[in-house]
């Protein structure tokens, strides 16, 4: 199998992972910047998520990255514990 083959393979594996694949839209990115100005250790990637998760009444996020902790629209599970 050459790379190109592996990547295709790979990219629809990753895909059938998840029962639903959510899109970003404008209210997505609208709540995003209230978010930024609200926080301001917030990173945009991250205030982009939050944003998408609580537009998707999505509460709960399995995270390494402990700035969700910091986030009280959403709730950080340590992949750990």
């Amino acid at each position: 199998m050459n790379l190109r083959d592996f990547a295709c393979t790979f990219a629809v594996d990753v895909i059938n992972l998840f029962e639903n694949i959510l899109l970003i839209d404008i209210e997505d990115v609208s709540l995003s910047v209230s978010l930024l100005k609200k926080y301001d250790f917030l990173l945009s990637r991250d205030a982009l998520i939050a944003a998408n998760m609580v537009n998707n009444d999505i509460k709960n996020i399995i995270s390494a990255d402990k700035v969700f902790s910091r986030i009280e629209e959403v709730r950080r599970i340590d992949p750990l514990e």
